[in-house]
């Protein structure tokens, strides 16, 4: 289970990687592929709160939107192969072993910014938030 600010993360979740890369075709149909090598994360999903965690996703919704918050970035569970990006320095076998962990000592954060093309959504029924609409968060790359 994974959780924004308190509330638990709603099925499904959407990790996105955006890469951008120029691509074209000449005149003689060949194509042509360009890239700057600049990658960031971008996740998209939906919460349920409970009485607990409603003040925490109500303030974390309308403040705090022009500047850059860390969150412990959803692991995926056991995944047989998983390709690495920024390319590793030094190329790795079968026989290396990657050191993970459930513990936030060892867990990677994620700085990220709240996407501000979709801040509609928060929606209260009976004084109660019961909606906080879909949640975008891209990525601060620094």
């Amino acid at each position: 289970m994974y959780y924004f600010k308190g509330a638990k993360i709603l099925a499904p979740l959407s990790i996105t990687s955006n890469e951008p890369v120029f691509d074209v075709d000449t005149i003689s149909l060949s194509k042509q592929r360009a890239s700057q090598g600049a990658q960031r994360w971008e996740l998209s999903f939906k919460t349920v709160s409970s009485g607990a965690t409603e003040a925490d996703i109500f303030v974390g919704m309308v403040t705090g939107i022009s500047s850059a918050e860390t969150m412990i970035m959803p692991q995926l569970p056991s995944v047989v192969a998983v390709p690495i990006y920024p390319q590793l320095r030094t190329a790795v076998t079968t026989s290396h072993t990657f050191l993970t962990s459930n513990s936030t000592s060892s867990a990677v954060t994620l700085s990220y910014y709240r996407d501000v093309s979709n801040l509609r959504g928060l929606t209260f029924t009976d004084g109660i938030l019961s909606s906080t609409g879909s949640i975008n968060l891209v990525e601060a790359v620094t």
